[in-house]
């Protein structure tokens, strides 16, 4: 569990290392094409994929810890709804024989 952990961790660092350098790539490329150095326009086409194309990938990873976080707090939730439902069984025992201790006594 520790490892896969430590690999998403490692993956996300990555994704925003290379995300990092398509920003800057990609500023580089705007820039040149705005001061008349023209980077081709299949230059800008394919940042574009390339950034998109990692903007997802980086989206899909945030979307699944979000999911795997509702996951465990769902369980979490279950059980602790388990664990509050067995003691008020127990306090409800316990009232029950007391009044039946109550009643045993006042005969």
């Amino acid at each position: 569990m520790i490892a896969k952990d430590k690999k998403r961790k490692i993956f996300d660092w990555i994704l925003n290392i290379i995300l990092i350098i398509l920003i800057i790539v990609g500023i580089y490329l705007f820039l040149n094409r705005i001061f008349g150095h023209s980077p081709t326009d299949l230059q800008l086409i394919l940042w574009l994929f390339g950034f998109f194309g990692t903007a997802m990938v980086k989206m899909f990873s945030l979307v699944y810890n979000i999911n795997r976080e509702i996951g465990e707090l769902k369980t979490n939730t279950k059980e602790s709804f388990n664990k509050i439902r067995t003691d008020v069984s127990e306090i409800e025992q316990e009232i029950s024989e007391i009044k039946n201790s109550l009643k045993v006594k006042k005969w």
